[in-house]
């Protein structure tokens, strides 16, 4: 069948005629698996400027090894910060 003007709305077309219709999903693969990666990790991507030497030298002087896990133990800490001061406890002199 050509044409699917005469099925009943929301019936799509007989199952032996949707394998001519769907085309093949080719996996993008080296040079354009690459540009896929890089496209998907830049809107992610922080641009944290003049910050950035700095940031470095916090993530080597704790030790850790990547930005993620940097991020992450700067908004624990604020976090906390935060927690404190909203209880009334002071940060600099903990009871």
């Amino acid at each position: 069948m050509d044409h699917l003007y005469s099925l009943p709305y929301g019936a799509g077309p007989p199952a032996d005629s949707v394998s001519e219709m769907t085309p093949e999903v080719q996996q993008p693969k080296g040079e354009e698996l690459r540009l896929l990666r890089d496209r998907m990790q830049a809107k992610t991507r922080v641009n944290i400027g003049f910050a950035f030497p700095r940031w470095r030298a916090l993530r080597t002087k704790l030790g850790i090894r990547k930005d993620a896990e940097l991020a992450l133990v700067l908004l624990e800490s604020l976090s906390k910060k935060k927690v404190q001061e909203e209880a009334g406890i002071d940060p600099q002199n903990p009871v």
